[in-house]
């Protein structure tokens, strides 16, 4: 028993000791989740009185609505106006002519001042909030559902805050206003406010606005239908009885009945107001000093950082980037220009027109004349421009009668687009003295049809030729060249953003009759060139420039005055307000490339003659631009300040009526010369990394003595020609048979002829230009008749190629024979001969007679072997030869060594080489990661290649006519 007691004593002893260890744990446990809980409470508490903190610290004041409807009240709320950069001159007043004359209207007239129907009332509740008067500024419906607010809701979103965002903050800022606004101000006045400051559409604030603009009478003066139509077109400002007169008269039905149902109007008082027809006033045009499109742009960009309710409700003033006194020179002066060319026009109406127009005098001649029986409808447009920010100076546009006036008109580019193409090239290698050949077998195959159109084509031309003159046919070889996707990529990157990215056979009609692009944006791409490769402009909103391909548009605002004249906005140079933006799209150099080229008065006078409108007296860039249709042209230009872009065109009843470039390029010449006047007449910057070395023309390679032609030309460095012209050669030729002079050519016949050496596909433009063609046969031979038949040499054969170690073969025997030797001349006739080998007295039968060791010679000989007889007779057997022992020079312009190349704005690249040789180049191959891709025979030396990721290796091998050959290979990634 001692010991089973004493057993259950020790087991009572740890059941007790269990407990009291599993109650400590639970207390500690308590403990630890008590505290937790107070961590949790107490976190809860600072983050929610943290959270309510800040959202009271960053809610606006409810009191910042008391200035505002105190000035609206008393009627000093002016229009939104639209000032000049100066802020002196009023371009566009954004007020409905209409709404003059409207008044504050009060819930409850006092002191004599005009009071709010109450059909009016009535109609606002009901349709808006009908349980207005018990809501303590927000609702059930509101707070589960963001799309009906409160009235008070509305008022807050209109007047203090910022609905740019739709956070839960702001949400709850809402809400807290709301409550404020009702508790503050009550009811009545809520509902006052609301009715004298909602957008009702057509500019159209405040019901007595409104009921102006649409019904032509006070809303004091309002019947039921009419308030219920108002009531409509403030809940939704497109479903107004003016734009939408269908819709309204639904919602305005909807309105009315919801009014019966709840028994704020009788039955009889519904049916009259369904069976009133309204009366809508007709619309006036807003008063505006400017072009539509340039207000419709100023109001778009704006509303990136104002709402549009805000801009329209009225009391600021925006500052623009309008010249005012130089768009009314440039008004002026494109309505002399189109008097000019007006059959009705007399010279004393001409004469009277200059006054007050001073640009109007720079306007040149015009030789383009129109029969006086036509009807013409002449239409142009200008624009202006500072190239350094990207802003608009001044803005004309009167064509496409029929388009909407808020948009801008568009046209279709044509060659006004080439730059852009021979840009890329640059990016690839090419220079201004590449050359090009203007033939028809440059055409591409997709649009050969339009070599019929093509009055003369120019034979070989150099970049800076082709550019500066507008032709077509090069323009489109190196686009084919540089792979078209590519090239308006490119182009787009620079500003044309709607230019589309096209295959096949629209990339090519882009640069004929396809397309549609706008003034502005075309402007802007040539305003990268004038500012040295980047782009200036601004934004649409600050998630834009973290976007590296985001497009820029021009800018159209230099900032926004509030109603107290206090600044909103400012987007000034180096403000940091607006998203101005500047950014490089192509290096300095490439882009003066081009700047030089366009702004090369000479090159131009192939096609313009000189003096042309394009010379202004100062260094201007300008490009002259067509279409197919010769519906309109194009004239863009710029100095280092300034831009100008003009399109003009004219079109009438008769076919032949066609678009003269007169219209544009004067109207270009007059409105940069005086737009000009203020700025010092300056070159254009060169880049460090630009040099000028003579090259024969238009070969683009280094002179020799054969080159007819010598000029300055501009390259990279490094990308300068390193080999010699081999467009034009001389040959010695039989003035009597017009063949290649032989050694058996009487001298005083031979005579040194320079050709042009043009590739076989060139040949038919060079017979109808008249051009002598390298001749293929050489002059008859003169053999002397007592040769011995045993004696002659049959290798090499006569006119034979050679190189190297020669081995002579042929005859030197006969009856009598005593011995021979052979004897070298250099050049057609040789004044003097050097012995090869010794004199051999064993005769030879179709042997091998001596070699010849030609290393380091070049050029034509002649070899003669004199074989002498015992009867003292000497017979001479001569061959003529050329000598090449130079393999062809080769040089690779694209892609450069250890070059990396992005293949997400194309699919294929150009691969280009400068293959050279001083006798003519056979065949030229090029290899990619060792397959051969092509072989060419004449020049240009550009294949294309489908671009494939990662790291490879070109090789270009070139044979000339005599088996030297030469090769160069490069790496290069793609990525």
């Amino acid at each position: 028993m001692p010991a089973i007691q004493q057993i259950i004593n020790s087991r009572q002893r740890r059941h007790k000791q269990r407990d009291r260890t599993l109650t400590r744990r639970l207390s500690q446990i308590t403990f630890f989740v008590l505290v937790l809980l107070c961590l949790i409470i107490a976190i809860s508490t600072i983050a929610g009185t943290y959270f309510f903190a800040t959202m009271l610290t960053d809610t606006p004041s409810h009191e910042a609505l008391l200035p505002y409807f105190n000035d609206l009240a008393n009627g000093k709320i002016k229009p939104t106006t639209l000032y000049d950069r100066s802020h002196q001159h009023k371009i566009a007043v954004l007020e409905n002519p209409n709404a003059r004359g409207n008044k504050y209207l009060e819930l409850e007239g006092i002191g004599g001042k005009d009071e709010l129907p109450e059909s009016i009332v009535l109609a606002a509740i009901s349709s808006t909030e009908p349980n207005f008067w018990q809501n303590p500024g927000i609702s059930l419906e509101s707070l589960q559902e963001h799309d009906r607010p409160t009235i008070a809701q509305m008022i807050t979103r209109d007047f203090l805050l910022d609905q740019s965002s739709t956070s839960g903050g702001k949400q709850f800022q809402e809400w807290l206003l709301a409550a404020q606004l009702i508790n503050t101000y009550g009811h009545e006045q809520i509902l006052e406010w609301y009715l004298n400051s909602a957008y009702f559409g057509n500019f159209a604030f405040g019901v007595d606005a409104a009921a102006r603009i649409y019904f032509g009478k006070s809303a004091t003066d309002l019947n039921l239908a009419e308030a219920a139509s108002l009531m409509a077109a403030a809940n939704n400002p497109s479903i107004n009885p003016m734009d939408a007169p269908l819709a309204s008269s639904e919602e305005k039905s909807r309105i009315l009945s919801r009014m019966y149902e709840q028994k704020l109007i009788t039955r009889s008082q519904l049916e009259s107001a369904l069976e009133r027809k309204l009366i809508i006033n007709s619309a006036r045009d807003f008063p505006i000093n400017v072009e539509p499109a340039f207000t419709t742009r100023v109001i778009d960009q704006l509303s990136h950082y104002i709402p549009e309710e805000q801009i329209f409700r009225g009391g600021l003033d925006i500052i623009t980037t309008l010249d005012f006194d130089l768009q009314n020179q440039v008004d002026c002066s494109v309505d002399f220009q189109f008097e000019r060319v007006s059959p009705q026009t007399s010279s004393t109406e001409e004469r009277s027109s200059f006054d007050g127009c001073e640009m109007a005098r720079l306007l040149p001649a015009i030789s383009s004349t129109y029969d006086d029986n036509q009807e013409l409808s002449i239409a142009a447009d200008v624009l202006v421009m500072d190239p350094k920010q990207g802003q608009v100076l001044a803005f004309v546009s009167n064509s496409k009668e029929d388009t909407n006036q808020g948009e801008f008109a568009t046209h279709t580019p044509g060659t006004i687009l080439s730059p852009f193409i021979y840009l890329t090239a640059f990016t690839r290698g090419l220079n201004p003295a590449t050359l090009l050949w203007d033939i028809p077998a440059n055409i591409p195959s997709l649009i050969s049809d339009i070599d019929q159109e093509i009055d003369q084509f120019q034979g070989p031309v150099d970049i800076r030729t082709s550019m500066s003159n507008d032709y077509l046919v090069p323009a489109l070889q190196v686009l084919a060249q540089m792979d078209p996707a590519h090239v308006w990529q490119t182009a787009r990157r620079m500003g044309l953003n709607d230019l589309p990215v096209t295959s096949g056979k629209e990339s090519y009609e882009l640069l004929i009759e396809g397309g549609e692009i706008d003034l502005i944006e075309l402007s802007q791409a040539y305003g990268v060139l004038a500012n040295q490769g980047v782009l200036a402009g601004m934004y649409e909103d600050e998630s834009k420039s973290e976007q590296p391909n985001s497009p820029i548009d021009p800018q159209f605002i230099l900032g926004v005055l509030d109603p107290s004249g206090n600044i909103l906005l400012d987007c000034r140079d180096q403000i940091t307000d607006c998203y101005t933006t500047k950014r490089p799209i192509v290096s300095q150099e490439l882009a003066y490339l081009v700047t030089d080229v366009l702004s090369d008065e000479t090159a131009r006078w192939p096609s313009l003659g000189h003096p042309n409108p394009l010379e202004i007296g100062r260094p201007a860039a300008v490009k002259i631009g067509s279409t197919r249709d010769k519906a309109g042209s194009w004239t863009i230009g710029y100095t280092p300040d300034l831009l100008v872009g003009v399109w003009a065109g004219i079109e009438g009843r008769s076919p032949s009526t066609l678009a003269s470039s007169d219209l544009a390029a004067g109207l270009w010449h007059a409105i940069i010369q005086h737009a000009s006047k203020e700025f010092p007449a300056e070159k254009f910057p060169i880049p460090g990394n630009i040099v000028e070395i003579a090259v024969c023309s238009p070969s683009g390679m280094l002179p020799t003595m054969d080159c007819p032609q010598v000029k300055n030309e501009i390259f990279l460095s490094g990308n300068e020609p390193s080999q010699s012209d081999n467009l034009y050669r001389t040959y010695q030729v039989n003035s009597e048979t017009g063949r290649l002079a032989t050694i058996f050519t009487p001298p005083a016949l031979i005579e040194d002829t320079i050709f042009l050496d043009f590739p076989a596909e060139a040949e038919e433009w060079a017979l109808e230009a008249g051009l002598p063609k390298i001749p293929a046969d050489y002059d008859v031979l003169d053999i002397a008749t007592n040769q011995k038949s045993e004696s002659g040499i049959t290798s090499p054969p006569m006119f034979g190629t050679i190189k190297g170690h020669v081995k002579i073969i042929g005859s030197a025997a006969g009856d009598g024979f005593e011995s021979y030797q052979l004897q070298i001349g250099s050049g057609l006739n040789p004044d003097s001969w050097y012995q090869v080998g010794d004199v051999e007295t064993k005769p030879v039968v179709n042997g091998l007679l001596g070699e010849w060791d030609t290393s380091g010679l070049n050029g034509l000989y002649v070899i003669q072997m004199l074989v002498s007889y015992q009867d003292d007779e000497v017979i001479s057997s001569i061959v003529q030869v050329t000598v090449d022992n130079d393999a062809p020079e080769i040089s690779l312009r694209y892609p450069e060594n250890e070059a990396k190349i992005d293949s997400s704005g194309t699919g294929s690249i150009m691969l280009l080489a400068d293959v050279s040789d001083n006798l003519g180049v056979k065949a030229v191959e090029f290899y990619v990661d060792g397959d051969l891709i092509s072989t060419l025979e004449s020049p240009p030396f550009a294949v294309p290649w489908q671009l494939e990721v990662g790291d490879h290796i070109i090789r270009i091998r070139a044979y000339d006519h005599a088996g030297n050959s030469n090769s160069a290979r490069i790496k290069f990634q793609v990525e």
